[in-house]
C-alpha cells in the first residue's frame, strides 16, 4: 500500500499542475512572458489553446496543412492526458482512503514518503531537463507524434510563434517548480503536524 501511494501521490500532483498549467490562458500567458510576444500572437495563442480544451472552432485559415495535422494530435493527446487524470483522481481517492483505514500514522507516513521520494525525483528530473532540453524535447515529440508532423519554421509557421520551444523550456520549469514547492509544503506540513 505504501509503495502505491509513493507512486500515485506525486504523479496526482504533477498532472494536476499540468492540468493547471497546460488548460487554461491565465497560466500561459504567465508562462510566455519572458518570451515578449506581441498582442496578436497572444490572441492567436488564446484562440488555439480555446480550440484545444474544446471552447472554440479553429480558424483553419491561419494555419497550414502541417499545423493543423498537429494541432488534432495535440488535442487528442490533451484528451488522453485529461481522460487519464479523472482516473488517476479516482484511484488517488481510494488509495488514500483505503490507507487513512490502516490508521492515522501510517496514512501520514505514507504521504510523507510519497511526497519526499516526489521531491527527490522532481529535482532529478530538473536537472536532467535544464542539462539535456532539447534532446529529451526532441525525444518526447518523436515518442508522442511519431508521423513527424511536429517541426515547423519560426518565420513561416504561425503555430511556432504562439509556442516556440522555449515556451516549453519555461512550462517545464513552472511544472516541476510547483510540483517540488507543493511536494515539499506537503513534506513539511505532514512532518510537523501529523508524524
Amino acid at each position: 500500500m505504501k509503495a502505491l501511494i509513493i507512486i500515485i501521490w506525486p504523479l496526482f500532483i504533477l498532472l494536476t499542475i499540468f492540468q493547471i498549467l497546460a488548460l487554461n490562458k491565465p497560466a500561459h500567458d504567465l508562462i510566455a512572458l519572458p518570451l515578449q510576444q506581441t498582442p496578436a500572437i497572444v490572441s492567436q495563442r488564446h484562440q488555439l489553446l480555446d480550440h484545444l480544451v474544446g471552447r472554440a472552432a479553429l480558424n483553419t485559415a491561419d494555419y497550414s496543412q502541417s499545423e493543423l495535422e498537429h494541432i488534432a494530435d495535440i488535442k487528442k493527446v490533451l484528451k488522453n492526458v485529461q481522460q487519464f487524470y479523472y482516473l488517476l483522481v479516482l484511484a488517488t481517492l481510494i488509495i488514500l482512503v483505503l490507507a487513512r483505514r490502516r490508521g492515522r500514522a501510517f496514512f501520514f507516513k505514507s504521504l510523507m514518503a510519497a511526497s519526499r521520494v516526489g521531491l527527490i525525483l522532481l529535482i532529478a528530473s530538473g536537472l536532467l531537463l535544464a542539462l539535456f532540453f532539447q534532446p529529451l524535447f526532441y525525444l518526447l515529440h518523436q515518442i508522442i507524434f511519431p508521423a513527424g508532423n511536429w517541426q515547423f519554421a519560426p518565420v513561416s509557421d504561425l503555430i511556432i510563434q504562439i509556442y516556440p520551444p522555449e515556451f516549453f523550456r519555461w512550462f517545464v520549469l513552472a511544472w516541476l517548480g510547483f510540483g517540488c514547492l507543493i511536494l515539499l509544503v506537503c513534506f513539511l506540513l505532514v512532518k510537523k503536524y501529523f508524524v
